[in-house]
């Protein structure tokens, strides 16, 4: 039992796969199955939550071995051969490449080749389907990871992005990001960092099937079937989509860059003690004053009117929020007992909650 794989096409799949390996001390994630069946490679690796497959196609015999993930990842990693070999000897495995090196294969109880069963892939009823690319969620991922909840996964369902018909969002209870989408989603769904991270790999057309609990996406060289995040009727849809709409007190347009360098220089004086990352925004007609709590001040002009108030903002995430948004102008609106509104032509919503 035996087959080679160019080393390029091998490494990029424990690449994608790496993103589903388990915890070190997980006897099965911490394992990647190979299995070669009429010269074709399926890799398989489970973190119990979600199981990815990967599809290559080999020079060889019917092959599979469970090896640990880490240690095959390291070594590909180093090889600069083009071409490795694998072969299954008892129950070790031989891998030739720049070298000869023996990985042992994971066993069952009674010493037999074990293996990772793909427990989703049988039992898993669609209730929906989609086709999405990666690149019609590539500007949620890129700006709503910011405002993701920062916590262990599927702890909260603020780690993860909320997708519906018409939106997309992600929030840690202090920013939220808001984008106007259609249709990417026929109904709302939890997807959670893992799983979008995996959709970037996979090129082209990626079909979704998927019902209240398990998600499945494939295209030709990749599958994920995954758990789908607990929590999508605790996540406050309502209060953000009303944030974005609701009418402000005033709004002053500014150049987004200005604002962001002005916001930059300041955190250099920002102490994280006594101020605790906080600075101070006052509108004033055309113009916004920003200033630490010692003093500290800068001055940028914009177009506006009726937008006179005070409000204190948390400077990282207001400094963050900046950075993620595109476009050279942005819309920054206040009022009282709001949450500081910033707003892009590409009808991307940044709503930074005030500090006291």
């Amino acid at each position: 039992m035996k087959f080679k794989i160019k080393t390029v096409d091998f490494l990029s799949a424990l690449k994608k796969s790496g993103k589903c390996a388990g915890n070190k001390f997980d006897p099965i994630g911490n394992y990647i199955a190979l299995s070669v069946v009429d010269n074709i490679l399926t890799t398989t690796i489970t973190n119990r939550i979600t199981a990815l497959n990967t599809i290559t196609k080999v020079d060889g015999d019917n092959f599979y071995a469970c090896l640990p993930y880490d240690k095959l990842n390291k070594l590909v990693s180093k090889i600069s051969s083009e071409y490795i070999s694998f072969s299954l000897v008892g129950t070790n495995v031989k891998i030739k490449a720049d070298g000869t090196y023996t990985l042992a294969a994971l066993v069952n109880s009674v010493g037999e080749i074990a293996e990772i069963k793909d427990f989703y892939r049988e039992t898993m009823k669609a209730d929906y389907t989609t086709t999405i690319s990666y690149n019609q969620i590539a500007d949620i991922i890129s700006m709503g990871k910011g405002s993701l909840h920062k916590g262990k996964e599927y702890t909260c369902c603020y780690e993860n992005y909320y997708i519906d018909d018409t939106c997309a969002m992600t929030t840690d209870s202090i920013v939220a990001t808001y984008f106007s989408i259609c249709d990417i989603f026929p109904t709302p769904i939890l997807l959670s960092p893992t799983l979008v991270d995996i959709f970037k790999d996979m090129e082209g057309a990626i079909s979704i099937e998927y019902n209240d609990k398990q998600l499945k996406a494939y295209n030709d060289d990749t599958q994920v079937i995954s758990q789908l995040p607990n929590g999508l009727k605790d996540y406050r849809v309502s209060v953000i989509k009303d944030l974005t709409q609701k009418e402000y007190e005033g709004t002053i347009q500014v150049y987004r860059d200005a604002l962001l360098s002005a916001a930059e220089r300041l955190s250099i004086f920002v102490n994280e003690v006594a101020d605790k990352f906080t600075i101070r925004l006052e509108f004033d007609e055309n113009k916004i004053t920003l200033s630490t709590l010692s003093g500290d001040t800068e001055t940028i002009n914009g177009d506006g009117a009726n937008c006179n108030g005070t409000c204190n903002v948390n400077i990282n995430c207001f400094v963050d929020a900046l950075k993620s948004m595109k476009g050279d102008v942005i819309d920054v609106s206040f009022g009282k007992l709001m949450p500081i509104r910033l707003f892009n032509r590409e009808a991307v919503y940044k709503i930074i909650a005030p500090k006291a």
